[in-house]
């Protein structure tokens, strides 16, 4: 498990196997600092989590571009419970930091989520088109003009920030 997660509550992998093409290798570069492998999927891929947490879904369509860091070659999630260290971690509006993200997801205030917590692995994949990403929350804790929004925890900075 990663650092300041405390307990997995729901886990599933995401089977790309049979629904992808190779493309390659990809060297170390600006793009990729770690480099790692490339792929494209050829169908529809929809993963949800078992159990309580059914409702979280990832949807990744045909024709997406995959790119995994370093020598990962399976994506997953899972509910994960986390301590208070992370749920008190400073929140940013700041940039992107995909490269540095530890693929924690949240909705709101991650100190007073609205949704569960939703890790994703592997940590600094990429996809373009973007995936989607279902995450149900509980709209009556939004209140006065909250809105409900997706932030990443940023592992190297302890901060989150808000996904565009």
């Amino acid at each position: 498990t990663s650092p300041g997660i405390q307990a997995v509550l729901a886990n599933a992998n995401i089977n790309l196997e049979n629904v992808t093409t190779a493309l390659g290798t990809v060297p170390p570069s600006a793009q990729y600092p770690q480099g790692g492998t490339a792929s494209v999927t050829s169908s529809q891929v929809v993963t949800s989590l078992p159990g309580a947490y059914s409702d979280v879904q990832v949807i990744i369509e045909p024709a997406t571009f995959l790119f995994f860091p370093g020598d990962a070659t399976q994506m997953g999630m899972s509910a994960v419970d986390v301590g208070p260290s992370i749920t008190t971690a400073t929140m940013s509006s700041a940039g992107s930091a995909t490269a540095s993200s530890s693929g924690l997801l949240t909705l709101s205030n991650p100190a007073a989520p609205i949704g569960p917590f939703i890790k994703y692995r592997p940590t600094g994949a990429t996809f373009d088109p973007p995936i989607l990403i279902k995450i149900p929350f509980n709209e009556s804790m939004l209140t006065g003009n909250a809105r409900p929004a997706i932030h990443k925890f940023i592992e190297a900075q302890q901060t989150w920030t808000e996904v565009p």
